[in-house]
């Protein structure tokens, strides 16, 4: 099995236990057992898709992309939950700090894939 199959099935795997786990905790919730918000959960998917695009990370920007997804699942809960006192309306400016971090971290990528090619 060659390396680009493996780790698609990989991926279906993981979405497929994924789906099952947000469909037991919004069955959960909806049977009352126990409470879950819509939010927590996405919140966890974006977490979890975040550090499973990190783990199976085959490019640098795989690890861009998965750090952004991680960080937007954590400002989701923190905000949603007001964790110390702070909601989206005190946070939402994150979201561009981490918009810029996110371009200056594609720059320097892209500056070191230049200057590798180029020598």
């Amino acid at each position: 099995m060659s390396q680009q199959n493996k780790r698609r099935f990989d991926s279906r795997i993981f979405a497929g236990l994924l789906m099952i786990l947000v469909g037991a905790l919004i069955f959960i919730d909806r049977v009352h057992i126990i409470y879950f918000s819509i939010f927590d959960i996405l919140a966890l998917v974006a977490v979890l898709g975040g550090s499973v695009q990190i783990i199976q990370a085959q490019r640098r920007k795989d690890y861009r992309e998965g750090a952004w997804w991680i960080f937007l699942g954590v400002w989701f809960y923190i905000s949603y939950h007001h964790i110390g006192g702070y909601g989206f309306s005190d946070t939402w400016p994150l979201l561009i700090i981490a918009w810029g971090i996110g371009h200056i971290w594609k720059a320097i990528d892209s500056n070191r894939h230049y200057r590798i090619v180029k020598e």
